[in-house]
């Protein structure tokens, strides 16, 4: 009997026999094929089609494993032994028994050459080749390694008869499925060393003198790994199997007392790439998912892409998605701190905090980790994710190949596309024209608002002719804000803000830095019934709990009533659904601003001639100016178009025409040139598979300077929970500190490495520079007024 693995889960042995795991891998490829049934490129060199292709290299891939040698050293548990070859090294050479042409032969040999190892460098290293020892059993070779393939070799042999037994039961799989014969000859002299084949597919790679069909490849390996991981660990492709216009119809009553969809819904109702402008709570997300239904409707396999700017926003899209009866069970998270969210979410889904000891931690901890992992597969229908995570398999980061494959003819929803810069947003734009002309995606962009420029770039640049508006009549229903300028800066108008919580109201503050928010709640939160700060310079634990007391006082859960005072940074921008009566922000864009508005008069129907007042503080202080005035002056730009309309009903065209102004010509030509810039960049991408692409790696990692650190009062709890094996749980006590800032505080010696355990140090914010509270945040000792390093 031919073992695929063999290993302990606690005491008990698991076994999985190399045909049960081949069968694992085929079920996954029989979904594969519903997922892709067509083959995006010319397969007319081959005498296979795309299925058959795809079949023979999900059938062949662990071959290999044959090996006496892998069966009696590596899935022997009782020696420590290792095998010094590769499996896949020897599978390959099974492709040698088909009859089958060089070029689908070489194809599929390289598929299966590349299914652990990510390029055939590392595939050399691990049979023990040096990197430049590309031909090691010529004249020059070494014959010691020479013996070592000699001996793998060999070892199929030995093992000859069960090979033909498996090779006899894949033959009969696949006349199960295609109603003919696999013609295969068990000539075990047919098959032959691959390492030719690697020399030359390298150098033809590097130096391109040679057509490899190398999307081809790419694509076969991605669909591999994917059936090797999901057929590893018995989990299978999930897809939409509710219609999701039927399931809206259901929820929202529609055609029950003239309930209908709104008129953006229904002109979502298409099948091509459009683009949505509406304001907040006007039901853009469900106008997308009914876009998306259309093509689903084609193929229920079909992935979706939800795309989204910040991690909080995923995490609240991702609770919400998880009560839609189309997505229960069915939407993973993609983000820098999905792992911790996964985590939070199953330790507040499972346990009551009474229950929660550090096994019940270690058991979710297992499952969370589980979660992200499988996050990373083919596996469920909906992805909600950061464009960092689309932009990462362009820059070949480990898993592209899989992250590519998932994108052919995939969907993509791209909402509060206004809120990347300059640079991203071009990249955004140059990686969403590949994937549509090259992988067939689908596009369905959406904003509240949108300056002109944007909106004709996204248009033209992705081809977008569709573009689903609300008429004048229906926006000014959503107008719900006066728009007041104050002079001076905002601490002027504590007093202003005083009366106003005296007089009940509850009152939104919004400073441009950490340090200046801090100051404003020192000197207001005294005169509130209840209050809170918000801003990035929290623990993690810390920052949640807040976000939580803030929205279960909105929804008047557990006892909780709304806060009335709230003071913070830009992380107030951020998906957080709030209703407070009035705001006093300091100078922002005006994009931001409306972001900021937001968070006023959101949700509570209004009475004729009732409007939130917005007041905005004109002074521009030195941490505004570094934060949003540079290159462009934003500020200025913003405040010119402000003081024509003080006093003025926010209306539709008004908020246009200040973004207008401000994101005009001088904005127009920085953008166009980024966008050349980030073109010719994007020109020299190589989607070469099995080439080592480390340094291209590197340099996207290298766009996320933040480092993690942990205030000195939480360095206890942090220690032990790393000595207790719990990680995730661990990180509730960081922040993340921007790369620039770590430098300077440990040139000034305010933070430092702490040796947590002989393999783990972290940085620490000492207490003799910082204090921390719950309450407060870090804060640099001996604060005052000013622009503050503390920048969100």
């Amino acid at each position: 009997m031919l073992y695929a693995k063999r290993h302990y889960e606690g005491d008990q042995l698991i076994e999985e026999t190399l045909v049960q795991h081949i069968s694992e891998c085929l079920s996954v490829y029989d979904q594969m094929m519903q997922l892709m049934p067509q083959c995006p490129y010319d397969l007319s060199f081959s005498k296979y089609t795309w299925t058959e292709i795809v079949f023979l290299v999900v059938a062949l891939h662990d071959m290999g494993k044959a090996s006496s040698q892998f069966q009696n050293i590596t899935l022997n548990l009782e020696v420590s032994e290792s095998w010094r070859f590769r499996h896949e090294v020897l599978s390959a050479e099974f492709i040698d028994l088909l009859d089958i042409d060089e070029t689908t032969g070489r194809i599929l040999k390289l598929a299966i050459l590349g299914h652990h190892e990510r390029n055939v460098d590392e595939i050399w290293r691990n049979m023990g080749f040096e990197e430049s020892d590309f031909n090691p059993f010529g004249a020059e070779g070494d014959q010691k390694r020479r013996k070592q393939y000699d001996l793998a070799k060999k070892s199929i042999l030995e093992n000859w008869d069960e090979s033909k037994q498996v090779l006899k039961w894949i033959q009969k799989e696949f006349s199960k499925r295609f109603n003919e014969e696999l013609s295969m000859i068990y000539d075990f002299n047919r098959m032959q060393p691959v390492f030719e084949l690697i020399n030359d597919y390298k150098y033809s790679a590097l130096y391109n003198y040679k057509n490899y069909y190398y999307e081809l490849i790419l694509l076969l390996k991605g669909i591999l790994i994917t059936c090797d991981h999901l057929g590893s660990g018995h989990n299978r492709i999930k897809y939409i199997d509710t219609d999701i216009v039927n399931w809206y119809k259901e929820k929202f009553n529609i055609g029950v007392n003239g309930n209908d969809f709104r008129n953006t819904q229904k002109e979502s109702n298409v099948k091509k790439d459009a683009l949505l402008i509406a304001p907040t709570g006007t039901g853009k997300t469900e106008a997308a998912f009914i876009w998306a239904n259309n093509y689903l409707k084609e193929n229920t396999y079909r992935r979706i892409f939800y795309v989204l700017p910040y991690t909080a926003s995923i995490n609240g899209m991702y609770e919400r998605l998880q009560k839609e009866r189309f997505a229960v069970n069915k939407v993973d998270m993609k983000h820098g701190k999905s792992l911790y969210a996964y985590y939070q979410q199953l330790l507040s889904q499972i346990y009551v905090e009474n229950e929660v000891t550090t096994e019940n931690k270690k058991i979710i901890q297992a499952k969370a980790r589980y979660m992200h992992h499988l996050s990373k597969e083919i596996s469920n229908p909906i992805k909600i994710v950061t464009p960092h995570q689309i932009i990462k398999a362009f820059y070949k980061v480990k898993g592209y190949e899989t992250l590519l494959t998932e994108f052919y003819d995939a969907l993509f929803i791209l909402d509060e596309i206004h809120c990347y810069d300059i640079e991203l947003t071009s990249v955004i734009i140059l990686v969403m024209n590949y994937i549509k002309n090259n992988l067939n995606g689908k596009l369905f962009l959406m904003s509240a608002t949108f300056p002109e420029v944007l909106k004709t770039a996204f248009m033209e640049q992705l081809d977008i002719d569709f573009e689903i508006t609300m008429k004048e009549e229906e926006l000014k229903k959503y107008v719900r804000h006066q728009l007041h300028l104050l002079d001076g800066s905002i601490e002027v108008q504590i007093e202003r803000i005083t009366e106003d919580l005296k007089n009940g109201k509850r009152v939104l503050v919004v400073c441009n830095t950490i340090k200046k928010a801090q100051y404003m709640y020192e000197h207001l939160k005294s005169e509130a019934e209840t209050s809170l700060i918000l801003h990035s310079y929290f623990a993690a634990k810390d920052r949640k709990d807040i976000e939580k007391r803030l929205l279960k006082g909105e929804r008047y859960e557990d006892g909780y009533e709304p806060v009335q005072l709230l003071v913070g940074t830009q992380a107030i921008e951020v998906s957080l659904d709030l209703d407070f009566d009035v705001i006093y922000t300091e100078l922002a864009p005006i994009d931001a601003l409306i972001q900021r508005f937001g968070r006023v008069y959101r949700n509570r129907k209004r009475k004729d001639g009732e409007y939130g007042q917005v007041y905005v503080c004109t002074e521009i202080d030195k941490g505004s100016e570094r934060i949003y005035n540079k290159p462009i002056k934003l500020l200025d730009k913003t405040l010119e178009q402000l003081v024509l309309f003080n006093g003025a009903y926010l209306e539709n065209e008004i908020i246009k025409q200040i973004l207008n102004y401000v994101y005009g010509e001088e904005f127009k030509e920085k953008f166009y040139q980024v966008l050349k810039d980030q073109a010719e960049k994007f020109q020299n991408i190589c989607l070469y598979p099995l080439l080592d692409y480390s340094n291209e790696a590197e340099q996207y990692f290298k766009q996320f300077d933040g480092m993690k650190i942990c205030p000195d009062v939480y360095l206890e709890q942090y220690m032990d929970c790393i000595q207790n094996g719990l990680y995730i749980e661990a990180e509730s006590y960081l922040m993340t500190v921007s790369g620039r800032k770590i430098f300077y505080y440990l040139s000034n010696g305010k933070i430092d490495w702490e040796r947590v355990t002989h393999k783990h140090q972290i940085l620490v914010a000492y207490s003799t520079h910082f204090d921390y509270d719950e309450e407060n945040g870090l804060q640099e000792k001996d604060i005052g007024e000013g622009e503050g390093l503390f920048l969100d």
